[in-house]
């Protein structure tokens, strides 16, 4: 975290933990505290003498292991949750504020002049067909159109 907080503006940080160690040395405990009943039920089985004796000891080993496979499940999952973390990162690129970069500026107006000399040879060339039309139209117009002179009447 900290070295990633030298690449930029850190905003917002947030850790969290989640502390098992008390839930983690509970199950051991447990665990532990099962084990010992097997080994006491194991002494009990060997040391039985009757079928029933025999058959309530069996019974009572079979829950307890039952119990002793699930703390250690348990302790495996918590022993893998533990071994991960997880970081979220979000990143964004920092808002460029005004600058007056003599460079950009002569730039932009540069495109710009491009743009508008541009725009008026466009303008330029589509007036050349309307005026050549004009043109045909407005001579033989302007050329029949005069007036004739009148003939002087003499007196």
């Amino acid at each position: 975290m900290r070295d990633l907080s030298v690449i930029g503006t850190v905003k917002d940080q947030s850790i969290s933990s989640n502390d098992v160690t008390e839930r983690y040395v509970d199950l051991q405990a447990q665990l532990e505290s099962y084990k010992t009943e097997e080994t006491a039920l194991l002494r009990i089985l060997n040391a039985s003498t009757t079928v029933r004796d025999a058959l309530d000891a069996e019974n009572a080993m079979q829950n307890t292991q039952a119990q002793i496979n699930d703390l250690e499940g348990q302790l495996r999952v918590m022993q893998r949750l533990v071994t991960f973390a997880t970081i979220n990162i979000q990143l964004m690129e920092a808002a460029k504020g005004p600058t007056l970069d003599f460079v950009e500026a002569l730039n932009s107006a540069l495109s710009a002049l491009y743009t508008v000399a541009k725009g008026m040879l466009i303008l330029g060339a589509s007036l050349v067909p309307i005026a050549i039309v004009g043109g045909i139209v407005y001579i033989p117009y302007k050329h029949f159109s005069r007036k004739k002179p009148e003939p002087v009447e003499a007196k």
